[in-house]
């Protein structure tokens, strides 16, 4: 929602409406919980309001003294820092000439709960940073690299283990809107519970990505099925059938 708006209700058979809350930026609704925010006036600083069972609007508490977090949604503890994300408001020009939504690269692994895959920028200077991917199989409790594959499409070692501090690094939105590259961005399913596509790379950061992978255990473990990372690609009959195309050239081959 664009500009600040009001919220309001009514109930069933009544045409009088009542205000929930005021002077909202954003506003969304999802599952039992409606979530709000609003601006403060002069601060640039950002309210988040939420509600539980269509309840009072609360205030969120961000960051929280208690390291739990409750099933109100009103208290938070930080689970991951420095999570890439961009918008058109604090990124370069090429990024507002390719995008003209704010994302976040935070990829939900549809059909099972609580497994999410995050790029996580290094610590350093803004533009000196890499990309990393990190997994949670948890709801974020905790966050951990993705494993590679032990061999490649073909059978031979890729020689790439966490105790060398190797892992798998998968392209997101940013590698989807980016210019130079455009890779596909991670696919998951809720037809096909636990079944996940990307395109990805080996080695310590997101780099030019060496092909697609596929896990079949929820992101657990992963398989290189391709190596040219410029690929669409699908599944149907619930995961039973795998689909590639080549993205940047004509072509008989499926």
């Amino acid at each position: 929602m664009a500009g600040q708006s009001n919220v309001v209700k009514t109930d069933y058979f009544s045409n009088f409406a009542s205000k929930v809350i005021s002077g909202v930026n954003d506003y969304e609704v999802i599952d039992n919980y409606m979530f709000a925010t609003n601006s403060s006036s002069g601060s640039g600083s950002v309210t988040l309001w939420v509600s539980l069972n269509r309840g009072k609007f609360q205030q969120a508490q961000i960051p929280t003294a208690s390291p739990n977090t409750d099933t109100s949604g009103i208290k938070y503890s930080l689970s991951m820092e420095r999570v890439l994300y961009f918008s058109q408001n604090t990124t370069s020009a090429w990024l507002r000439r390719n995008t003209d939504f704010s994302v976040v690269d935070l990829h939900k692994v549809m059909g099972l709960r609580g497994v999410y895959i995050a790029s996580q920028l290094t610590p350093g200077q803004v533009g000196h940073r890499h990309i990393m991917t990190q997994i949670t199989f948890n709801k974020g409790g905790l966050w951990q690299p993705v494993a590679a594959p032990e061999l490649d499409n073909n059978g031979k070692p890729l020689n790439c283990s966490l105790a060398n501090r190797c892992s798998l690094h998968l392209s997101q939105k940013f590698g989807q809107y980016y210019p130079r590259d455009h890779y596909s961005p991670i696919k998951s399913w809720s037809e096909a519970p636990g079944i996940i596509m990307a395109t990805g790379t080996l080695w310590y950061e997101l780099e030019l990505n060496d092909g697609i992978f596929l896990s079949s255990d929820a992101g657990m473990s992963w398989h290189m099925i391709l190596q040219r990372p410029f690929w669409w690609y699908n599944l149907g009959d619930h995961g039973g059938v795998f689909i590639a195309v080549p993205r940047n050239s004509l072509t008989n081959l499926i």
